[in-house]
């Protein structure tokens, strides 16, 4: 299956859900939105409280160690309520996956698909996605200290030697290459978790996270081929706003440029940005999402619906377009013999049509 070929299913099936993920899109806007909120409200407490033992509202001197005490502790009680909320939102983001897999499954996807998960083994589905973020941050944490460690040779080098040795610079720009295709090994590895998951809650943490590793095999160069089919897509907003923050920095330079014209002109700006961010998070988003959840369909044959509870989704083989073609490899027909053999046993000659004849059969029967 070609790149042309998932992108047109895509936008096929974007085109056909498009208020389902309008709804959708919204619902998502308005949830993390309350949950920062939350997240925010939940820490201000503690933050004037510390601040208040600090002594920072008493209007004398406080000592700096007090200050960065803290920040410590208020930084760390923000960065806890994060990780609960994170965790919270995992179902969440599960049921998100498992809508777009119901709208390129053909099942008429509802919005409160999204919520279903939280009644579907929610527990199994916080493990195996922390699970997925712990591999992630574990090898995160041990990337920056390569960053680091490299960076910190090559001060020593420079403060030795006067200068940065061609070796280190070398060994530096290494460790920063080998890094990038790490994460991005991770992230296409890892890229299928949620929709794994959204297909069977049940399956365990390990089993989900093989399964989800061994799925994308042999198929990474495809999804790094499909991810950058988009690139146009991405790199438009950057032509259309980059005149006018060129234009916008030369209208401050200029000492001569009346203030309403630079405001309107903002103001402008703005309008246009906002237009192009929801022109990215409703329309683009989700038919790149759509695209990559039929290459995940194709790659994994299709599964159980996350919409039926058990209900078998219709194979990827034989979805069809709406003309009715058939949109992907066709099995073979069976060939005459086998065909012939059930309907020969089946098909007798008709008897006469008598009466003794069929009470023959009755007792035949009994």
């Amino acid at each position: 299956m070609t790149c042309k070929e998932i992108k047109r299913k895509g936008w096929k099936a974007y085109k056909e859900n498009f208020a389902q993920i309008l709804l959708v899109n919204l619902i998502i806007i308005g949830v993390s939105i309350l949950f920062s909120m939350a997240v925010r409200m939940a820490v201000a407490p503690f933050s004037i409280t510390m601040a208040a033992r600090a002594g920072m509202f008493s209007g004398a001197a406080f000592p700096l160690s007090a200050n960065i005490y803290a920040s410590i502790l208020s930084a760390s009680v923000l960065l806890l309520l994060q990780l609960i909320a994170s965790l919270a939102l995992m179902p969440f983001e599960v049921g998100i996956s498992g809508f777009y897999l119901s709208a390129a499954r053909n099942r008429a996807p509802k919005s409160q698909e999204i919520f279903a998960y939280y009644k579907r083994n929610p527990l199994n589905i916080i493990a195996t996605l922390f699970l997925r973020s712990l591999i992630i941050f574990v090898v995160y944490i041990l990337a920056i200290g390569a960053v680091v460690a490299v960076l910190l040779a090559n001060f020593i080098a420079y403060n030795r030697r006067g200068g940065l040795s061609p070796v280190m610079v070398a060994a530096a720009i290494a460790v920063f290459i080998a890094i990038f295709i790490i994460f991005l090994f991770l992230q296409i590895k890892f890229f299928y978790m949620s929709y794994v998951v959204a297909d069977d809650p049940e399956r365990k943490p390990l089993e989900a996270l093989k399964y989800s590793w061994n799925l994308t095999k042999g198929h990474m160069g495809k999804m790094i081929m499909l991810g950058l089919s988009f690139i146009g897509w991405y790199l438009l907003p950057v032509v259309i706003l980059a005149p006018f923050v060129a234009v916008f920095f030369a209208m401050l330079a200029n000492v001569t440029s009346a203030a309403y014209i630079i405001f309107v002109f903002f103001m402008l700006y703005v309008l246009i940005y906002i237009l192009i961010f929801a022109a990215y998070f409703f329309v683009l988003s989700p038919y790149i999402r759509l695209s990559f959840v039929h290459y995940y369909e194709y790659i994994s044959g299709g599964s159980p619906s996350p919409a039926g509870d058990g209900e078998t989704a219709v194979p990827y083989t034989q979805i069809t377009d709406t003309a009715g073609e058939q949109t992907s490899e066709i099995t073979e027909e069976p060939t005459s013999d086998t065909a012939e053999e059930p309907i020969s046993g089946i098909i007798e000659e008709p008897a006469d049509d008598t009466p003794e004849e069929h009470t023959s059969d009755e007792d035949e029967i009994n």
